[in-house]
């Protein structure tokens, strides 16, 4: 099964129109709960974060476990095995 790490490193590497990528991370403070991100604005990546620039070109991290799906045009091209809790 492809890692969530190396899906965005596939993407950043092999295609040509990133600005069509969007990653969906966890973000507790927006509302919905999630946030999307244009892939172009990821800087790097390791092992544990991804880098997102800011305007100024920034860098701030993001832990890759927040990652939970990548978007092209609207259509879900990655999407983590999420588990929910028992009830």
């Amino acid at each position: 099964m492809l890692k969530i790490k190396d899906a965005i490193n596939k993407i950043l590497w092999s295609e040509k129109d990133i600005e069509r990528y969007y990653i969906v991370i966890v973000d507790r403070a927006e509302v919905s709960g999630t946030k999307k991100i244009p892939l172009s604005r990821v800087a790097r990546v390791d092992n544990n974060y991804i880098y997102v620039a800011d305007a100024l070109g920034e860098e701030h991290p993001i832990p890759l476990h927040r990652v939970i799906k990548i978007i092209k045009d609207d259509e879900i091209v990655f999407e983590r095995n999420t588990r929910k809790p028992k009830s």
